[in-house]
């Protein structure tokens, strides 16, 4: 796929359409497990306080922010092919 892409082709928008959903599900599906492992701890989900976690939400909110980066990239700058 990375030949085909870097000698100049275009790639269908289906699967633009996927590139950008799958980034958009394995960021959030990373998020949330780095939230959950290092932010949370052994604390309540509902109760903020009693997160006892050793990174105070910089390792989720970087990779949110990472994906969405991703997904712009892809949104804005590879090109789909032209139907018709």
């Amino acid at each position: 796929m990375f030949d085909y892409y870097a000698t100049g082709k275009t790639v269908p928008s289906h699967a633009k359409i996927a590139i950008i959903a799958l980034i958009g599900l394995m960021s959030s599906a990373s998020a949330v497990f780095v939230w959950k492992v290092s932010t949370l701890g052994d604390g309540e989900v509902f109760e903020p306080s009693s997160w006892n976690g050793a990174d105070p939400g910089y390792g989720a909110v970087t990779i949110i922010l990472v994906g969405l980066f991703g997904m712009f990239y892809v949104t804005t700058r590879v090109r789909i092919r032209e139907m018709g």
